[in-house]
């Protein structure tokens, strides 16, 4: 009996607080892609199991069989930043992404969940980076959810990046600069795409049976755009285009052509996509692009908004997984290094070259991956040790000035914490390590700083750090 390989195909759901909408989209590479939609509505007063309940119902009319599920986070629910890191490496800029987390979002730093994606580097070495934050308890409410419906494999993802690779897979050779508005049924999403990337985004509420919604809605699109051009420093939005086709698009871009001198279309999805509504909605002129979208492309591991227990888990499967792969190069390049000892030494030569030029390959790719193993690792063993790793990044979270950037955390046995950072003036960094000292969860260590230099940016200047907060044992036995 022949084996099925047929691709499975992609469930992308959105839970909102009066609603449940699926999307089942095939995976095979087509140049077409069909997409059935089902909508259930929810009461207000549903708990936990009562949308589980719906959950499994409305999935049944998909015919969901266990295959992977990926929620569609509503980008009210998180909060987005355009920052630059001062760094080009994926493995820093992850984790500085997670030290700088609570300055954006003001709590302890283990309640949050962070995603990102790197936009661009510039010249000096600094990565324009999108962060995304949110509160862990955003999360684990679906994950509670997901588990009393029994979906054990799921992804969380940011409804902008649905919006963001749709009009990717709609408009593939477009690298301009455009604004995206996704139109849901109370809610909508303004998305801004450059060069083929989710660089900023919003959302509100609106009620399409209000009257002069049209105008509320383009003045949104102009807070957007004022926004944009503050918070980021790229190029502005030549195009507005509002995603699917119905009566609500038509009447939407009449009104936005009378407002802004911008382009504005509507850009439908039958030239690339069969779309079935089980319930009627999207032929209403609900876009849906924010579901749709996340089911189109793999989903990076820096963009899933899994809490940090369960986003290790898949970077160690990932590791295990890259291990087996690294293992059947290997056996395959044996396997024809051997058959070519029946040859001449030249086929031997060369097909040892080809050995270590795959091992050298796996090995680059894997490191990241241990060395992101090891700090969740490390993580797991402060909390259990009398000196809390949670604890120093709590108390790091209260006594941090708003003027101080933690650009990098690391810790050694001993312990030995290593703050790396930047601040406007050296007066900040000494002011800085003053509060250290006297703060009651650093009181046993040593405060020393190690370095502190000024130097000239291109409008300001900037001092960069590296405090070593150490335990006085420690700096005993390392004097001697």
């Amino acid at each position: 009996m022949k084996k099925d390989k047929t691709p499975k195909p992609v469930f992308v759901l959105s839970i909102t607080e009066n609603s449940i909408t699926a999307a089942k989209i095939n995976t095979e590479k087509a140049l077409r892609k069909s997409v059935t939609l089902v909508k259930e509505e929810l009461a207000s007063d549903a708990d936990e199991n009562a949308i589980a309940q719906k959950l499994n119902a409305l999935l049944a009319r998909l015919e969901y069989q266990q295959e992977p599920v990926i929620l569609s986070l509503s980008r009210n629910q998180a909060t987005c930043r355009y920052v630059n890191i001062p760094s080009d490496f994926d493995t820093e800029i992850e984790h500085m992404v997670v030290l700088q987390a609570w300055q954006h979002l003001p709590y302890p730093p283990e309640d949050l969940i962070t995603g990102h994606q790197r936009i661009q580097t510039n010249q000096e070495g600094y990565t324009q980076t999108n962060v995304i934050i949110l509160h862990k308890a955003v999360v684990e409410r679906f994950i509670r959810i997901f588990h009393e419906a029994g979906i054990q494999d799921f992804i969380v993802a940011l409804s902008s990046y649905g919006v963001s690779w749709l009009y990717g897979f709609l408009v593939p050779q477009n690298g301009k600069t455009i604004l995206c508005a996704d139109i849901n049924s109370h809610q909508a999403e303004l998305v801004v795409i450059s060069d083929k990337k989710m660089v900023f985004s919003r959302s509100f509420k609106f009620m399409k049976e209000q009257t002069g919604w049209q105008d509320l809605f383009a003045e949104e699109i102009k807070k957007t755009l004022e926004a944009y051009a503050k918070e980021v420093s790229l190029n502005q939005p030549e195009k507005i285009l509002l995603l699917g086709q119905g009566p609500a698009q038509e009447a939407l871009s009449y009104s936005l052509k009378e407002n802004f001198v911008l382009p504005v279309e509507i850009l439908p999805y039958s030239d690339k996509m069969d779309v079935i509504s089980l319930d009627g909605n999207f032929s209403m002129g609900i876009s849906f692009g924010g579901i749709v979208g996340l089911g189109l492309q793999e989903i990076p591991l820096s963009l899933n908004l899994l809490p940090a227990e369960l986003k290790a888990a898949t970077k160690r499967f990932a590791f295990r997984k890259e291990l087996v792969h690294a293992g059947i190069l290997m056996a395959a390049a044996l396997l024809m290094w051997g058959l070519g000892t029946v040859k001449d030494l030249e086929n031997k030569e060369r097909y040892l070259q080809l050995l270590k030029a795959k091992q050298k390959t796996v090995t680059d790719e894997a490191q990241p991956l241990e060395y992101a193993d090891r700090r969740f690792k490390i993580l797991e063993n402060l909390s259990q040790k009398e000196f809390s790793g949670l604890d120093m990044l709590s108390e790091l979270y209260q006594i941090t000035p708003p003027q101080i950037s933690l650009l990098s955390l690391g810790y050694e046995a001993g312990p030995r914490i290593i703050l790396k950072g930047q601040a406007p003036t050296l007066d900040n960094v000494f002011d800085f390590a003053s509060l250290l000292k006297n703060s009651s969860g650093f009181k046993d260590l040593q405060i020393e700083v190690k370095y502190a230099t000024q130097r000239k940016l291109q409008t300001s200047q900037a001092a960069d750090f590296e405090i070593v907060c150490a335990s006085r044992t420690f700096h005993a036995q390392t004097a001697q």
